[in-house]
């Protein structure tokens, strides 16, 4: 009862035992025939370390003033080296942790294999800690469980078990782990019998190994020792060596997918120079005519594409001025790799019915159905194809759903727009293309592009637009094929600002030079 109003009022206390006979108990007082005592509180800090009593064995003597001066200044004393004590402790169990945790990352730091890594980590832990096994449990996507991955310290029938162990989600332990607990005793988890009996015979703790989103595996320690043994130094540093382990882990996952990263760049350049290959080289020559494209696509690969088909001459055409040009443009319904694909093999099954020279009608429409045929991935194309005679300026063309092209006529400010009906290609099937004619003239325009040239946008949104690009064509519409293709870029490219491409840009120009 003394110490305890000591310690509740943290000042000094005078017993006379043969007055307060309940304050000390009567072994001690009989013990040590304690007739008066002091009692002084160590304080350091307003926190109270210990009690320091004084007596005179076997006598009554008073403690008087000038005495309890003295007793209190010595209190004082022991009490401040105490704290001194405490603190170097402290100071030397934080060295400690440091030091054990910085020979952990070094030994991490080393390896950049997993396997070795925390092979590592699972000998290196009992040396660090004093535990007798230390072992670790890694979630596998595809067992859709934690499984064995590294242990050290099993033997017999204990490692046969844990190489058996499989921890589900639903498991208590892991949803304990998912909950946030930093520290499980599984001796206190009953529910988890099978992890007792494969790992411990003594203390046995779980330990998350985790980032901040996901649980990556579980780390379990056992002492064998006579009684759990587990002090804050210990779990600081079992805690500490969890997170490096989790470290490695992380990394290990980040290089993977660095590696993948990189591998699928590789991949999407030799796809990219190989598609660029599928495109013309360059404009074929046409007597009289200039030919002029422009071909970029907003990400590695690209869905759009465009082509120049040297046709066979008509029954009854005679010399080079009547030869006839076939003119491709296209636009696959996607982006990336899956329109890339779908870019080959259109422009291949789409040349392969042209090249002999057929109407575009019939062509386009065998081609419809060849797409059909041998795709199954549910994207459609639009195309326009024409046939350009060289020598009269007639051109006949079919529209499969594409954008209309435009005529921009030399002799005035006129633009005309070649809105026909027409389905894309690779949605129905037989379809019937409708077949249509124009006239080009002498300084004639025909511009042929995808929806990467209108739908072109700024930073806020907004649209470049067809109104844009016909303000462009008509004021620069003197300019030859390929100045004028440059010119409709720039101004594309100018309008953008340093907003992001978003779709892939394609633009064909065919211009009937003018008489001399």
């Amino acid at each position: 009862p003394a110490l305890e109003l000591v310690r509740w009022g943290k000042t000094h206390l005078l017993v006379d035992t043969t007055s307060d006979p309940g304050l000390v108990p009567a072994s001690i007082v009989d013990t040590f025939e304690i007739q008066k005592m002091a009692l002084l509180p160590l304080l350091a800090q307003g926190e109270l370390l210990g009690v320091m009593m004084v007596d005179y064995a076997g006598k009554a003597r008073d403690f008087n003033e000038r005495l309890m001066g003295m007793l209190v200044g010595i209190a004082n004393q022991a009490a401040m080296v105490m704290e001194i004590a405490r603190l170097v402790q402290a100071q030397q169990e934080e060295a400690y942790v440091s030091m054990a945790l910085l020979q952990v990352s070094e030994a991490v730091s080393r390896s950049t294999d997993l396997e070795e890594t925390l092979a590592t980590v699972v000998r290196i832990t009992p040396i660090l800690v004093g535990v007798e096994t230390c072992a670790l449990l890694l979630w596998d996507s595809d067992a859709t469980a934690f499984v064995p991955y590294q242990q050290y310290g099993l033997k017999g029938e204990h490692q046969v078990a844990f190489g058996e162990l499989r921890l589900e989600q639903s498991d208590p332990l892991v949803r304990e782990l998912n909950n946030g607990q930093r520290l499980i005793d599984l001796q206190e988890l009953t529910n988890s019998p099978n992890i007792v009996s494969a790992l411990g015979r003594g203390a046995l703790l779980a330990l998350p190994v985790s980032t901040k989103q996901d649980l990556l595996g579980i780390m379990f320690v056992e002492y064998a020792g006579p009684g759990p043994q587990f002090t804050q130094r210990w779990t600081n540093i079992l805690s500490g060596i969890a997170g490096q382990a989790a470290i490695a882990i992380e990394n290990d996952r980040l290089l993977q997918e660095a590696a993948e990263q990189e591998r699928m760049k590789q991949e999407l350049a030799v796809a990219q120079r190989i598609q660029a290959s599928f495109l013309p080289e360059g404009c074929p020559h046409v007597p009289g005519w200039e030919l002029a494209a422009i071909w970029r696509s907003a990400r590695q690969v690209s869905g759009d594409f465009y082509d120049f088909i040297p046709l066979p001459p008509r029954p009854g055409d005679q010399g080079t001025a009547s030869g006839r040009m076939g003119l491709v443009v296209a636009d696959v319904a996607d982006k990336g790799v899956p329109a890339a694909l779908l870019m080959a093999l259109s422009r291949t099954l789409v040349r392969t019915m042209v090249i002999d020279g057929r109407p575009p009608a019939l062509a386009i429409s065998g081609a419809n159905d060849l797409i059909l045929t041998d795709t199954r991935s549910g994207l459609f194309v639009t195309l326009f194809y024409t046939i350009l005679q060289a020598g009269s300026g007639e051109i006949t063309f079919v529209n499969a759903g594409h954008v209309p092209p435009l005529i921009v006529r030399a002799d005035s400010h006129r633009i005309e727009e070649l809105r026909v009906p027409g389905i894309a290609l690779g949605i129905l099937e037989n379809i019937q293309s409708e077949e249509h004619t124009a006239f080009l003239g002498p300084g004639d325009l025909l511009v042929l592009y995808t929806d990467g040239v209108t739908d072109a946008s700024d930073a806020g949104g907004e649209r470049f637009g067809v109104e844009r690009l016909r303000q462009v064509l008509s004021t620069h519409r003197h300019q030859s094929a390929e100045e004028l293709a440059n010119t409709v870029w720039d101004a594309v490219s100018t309008f953008v600002g340093s907003a992001a491409q978003f779709d892939d840009f394609t633009l064909v120009i065919a211009r009937r030079q003018p008489n001399n």
